[in-house]
């Protein structure tokens, strides 16, 4: 990874295919250049971890694209996730978010992993994003889930210590939907 899209720009990170447990690395491209010479083609893409929002440049030969139909977008204050496949609502459902002082934090981030949990308080299905809590309950610290939940009476609510709570039933339907890759984007 880069900090501009130029092979002799100052190397910001180095990001391996395989994830340490072996699954593939999936990151969300966000922008694309072609060099002035009609050479070369760069992505920017989002970095997982701290700080948020972190970006940087991958030339394209680097990676392989697949193309996102499908967002999930959340609106922290009103507490409604919405799954929209090109634009179109596919799913509206109520959600707890983080607690003050241990907010879900704003910006646009992307599923890194799914998994079906051992723990029946992170409900019947799991996914794991790019973005990182100030506190977070999740395996490892600190990363925003997006988790079903076994307390469906906090839903509406601004409770847990950053992870985005959905119910069961509704978790399942993105469950049906979603993939790593899959822009997750954070809204006031």
């Amino acid at each position: 990874m880069r900090a501009e899209p130029d092979v002799s720009s100052r190397r910001i990170a180095v990001l391996g295919e395989f994830l340490p447990d072996y699954r593939r690395r999936v990151v969300l491209a966000l922008d694309v250049v072609t060099d002035a010479e009609g050479g070369a083609t760069w992505y920017r893409v989002s970095l997982p971890g701290r700080p948020n929002g972190r970006t940087g440049w991958v030339a394209a030969p680097s990676v392989s694209l697949t193309p996102v139909r499908r967002e999930i977008v959340v609106h922290r204050k009103a507490r409604i996730l919405e799954l929209r496949d090109r634009g179109r609502l596919l799913l509206r459902t109520r959600v707890a978010v983080g607690a003050p002082k241990m907010e879900t934090p704003l910006g646009t981030f992307y599923v890194t992993g799914a998994f079906t949990p051992a723990d029946p308080f992170l409900g019947v299905y799991a996914f794991a994003t790019s973005g990182y809590a100030p506190l977070s309950d999740w395996p490892g610290g600190g990363v925003v889930g997006i988790h079903g939940t076994s307390m469906p009476w906090l839903l509406g609510r601004a409770v847990s210590h950053g992870c985005i709570r959905v119910a069961n039933r509704a978790m399942l339907v993105l469950k049906r939907y979603v993939r790593p890759g899959t822009p997750v984007r954070v809204l006031r």
